[in-house]
């Protein structure tokens, strides 16, 4: 059970280390839940538009 966990938390954490490296996203620069949403949201819509680009390429 841990094994098929580890699977998925692999996965799921990449892409938050990639938006947290990446994009600066250790802190939201706003401070309502709105706000804070939007922002996650661009920043994922800029990690899959750069993730299709590298599939794209290959």
């Amino acid at each position: 059970l841990n094994r098929q966990i580890g699977k998925v938390r692999y996965i799921v954490e990449q892409c938050f280390g990639t938006l947290k490296r990446r994009f600066q996203f250790q802190r939201s620069r706003y401070r309502t839940t709105a706000g804070v949403q939007t922002e996650f949201y661009w920043k994922a819509m800029c990690f899959n538009l750069l993730k299709a680009q590298r599939i794209l390429q290959a």
